[in-house]
């Protein structure tokens, strides 16, 4: 389509809108203005369409993008005051007529405002002020914090869900392109909470998560965020943590939803930047759990990515091993009370991600020597209290079981000589108190 077919189409369609927007202004009263509305929503159509059209054909030549860009600016500032005259219109209206448009209907024309604007702000043209600034925030962040109250407070329609989705997913890339950190940063987070109330709400099917697949999967593209986090512990507990939730939740929902491992990789990647360092011990118990939630799904409810991502997952499962090693090590007088509780607690979710480990032992071939000598070697530098020891040891003896006897033979010629001794002790505890132990259980059971 040339500039010259894209003109003539939007003269038409700017005077169609220019003797539409007089009557607007008027105001009609609700009870006579049926036909009016629909008027409206034929123009919103239309405009909304050939916006559309126009940003596909974006990028193509300068010389046309000049004259794109020209025809976006004046749908924007068409389509704009349209939309919130129309808003006003109908919020007024005690009885709107049939031919109104839906929810997500206007929820889409608004995204195609944003999508207008964002496309302008891409485009190089010459002569063209650099400037960031969106010409209708008011109108987005009016019709951001509708949805974000109203998509999962009570059973939403469908399309709504789905155009809300994509509408958060573009004011969001507005900001980023703006530079809007604080409002960025606050958006997200609602967001997250928002969107893991929706997945957990009881009156969505598995059918309707399965719709909302695509809108969902925009999300993780932006997990940067959860990266990016660690560099700042005070977002830990009111940032980091509901976003791994979100992760999580939607990770619970399987393959039939995230049916791309590339997907739980990158959520694998986000984790191992997870601060853990240097918290208090409420906000590192509420991190510590974030991320080995996230790991019992993974393994839980994505067994083909474990097989093919282990050397991954168990990256992410070591820095709980070495931070709980850490945190629990001998400390005199701190070693009672209710932050020390919450380190034998953590001591417990290593014990039970090392017996999950090993109830997916197909996934985890050749490494279970690999995870004793990671244990082994973190274990020689600290003096572990007592209590968090027998539940890290009762632990690492699931990993033990797995250990063929050409494993034990290589850790006993491979490791160095302190880390070797710490080893042997581990395994001779493991042969004379456990294994028996085991074998007994074994018997009893056939």
């Amino acid at each position: 389509m040339s500039p010259d077919d894209l003109s003539s189409i939007f003269l038409l369609l700017l005077v169609t809108f220019t003797s539409t927007s007089r009557q607007l202004d008027k105001v009609v009263p609700p009870e006579t203005g049926g036909a009016s509305v629909f008027s409206v929503h034929l123009l919103l159509t239309s405009l909304t369409s050939f916006s559309q059209t126009i940003t596909t054909n974006l990028g193509r030549s300068k010389p046309m993008d000049e004259t794109l860009i020209q025809m976006l600016a004046r749908i924007t500032s068409s389509l704009g005051p349209a939309v919130e005259t129309f808003l006003k219109t109908n919020c007024n209206a005690a009885d709107q007529p049939a031919s109104t448009p839906t929810q997500a209907y206007v929820v889409e024309v608004v995204t195609a405002v944003l999508d207008c604007e964002l496309a302008s702000l891409s485009v190089d043209v010459e002569g063209r002020q650099n400037n960031t600034q969106l010409a209708h925030m008011t109108l987005y962040q009016v019709v951001c914090q509708q949805i974000l109250r109203e998509m999962s407070s009570a059973p939403r329609p469908m399309d709504f869900l789905i155009s809300s989705l994509h509408f958060l997913s573009a004011f969001y890339k507005a900001l980023v392109k703006t530079r809007a950190d604080e409002e960025m940063e606050q958006l997200y987070v609602q967001i997250l909470q928002n969107v893991l109330r929706l997945l957990k709400a009881s009156w969505l099917s598995s059918a309707d998560v399965e719709k909302l697949e695509p809108g969902v999967q925009e999300l993780l593209r932006h997990l940067f965020l959860v990266r990016s986090s660690s560099q700042d512990a005070s977002l830990t507990l009111p940032f980091t943590v509901p976003a791994v939730a979100s992760m999580t939740s939607l990770l619970r929902q399987g393959e039939g939803l995230i049916n791309n491992p590339h997907h739980v990789i990158l959520i694998l990647s986000a984790l191992q930047s997870l601060p853990l360092d240097h918290l208090a011990p409420p906000i590192y118990h509420s991190a510590f759990l974030a991320v080995h939630e996230a790991l019992f799904t993974i393994i839980q409810c994505h067994p083909q990515v474990v097989s093919t991502a282990a050397p991954s997952f168990l990256n992410v499962f070591y820095r709980l091993v070495a931070s709980i090693m850490q945190e629990g090590r001998q400390k005199g007088d701190a070693d009672t009370g209710v932050d020390s509780d919450v380190y034998l607690q953590c001591s417990r979710l290593v014990e039970r991600m090392y017996s999950h480990i090993a109830a997916a032992a197909e996934s985890f071939t050749a490494l279970p020597a690999f995870m004793v000598a990671q244990y082994v070697t973190e274990l020689q530098k600290v003096t572990l209290r007592p209590d968090i020891k027998l539940h890290l040891t009762e632990g690492i003896y699931c990993i033990l079981d797995l250990c063929m006897e050409q494993d034990i033979k290589f850790l006993k010629a491979g490791l160095n000589m302190g880390v070797r001794e710490v080893f042997n002790e581990l395994h001779g505890s493991y042969v004379h108190y456990h294994k028996p132990q085991r074998q007994g259980e074994d018997k009893y059971t056939v």
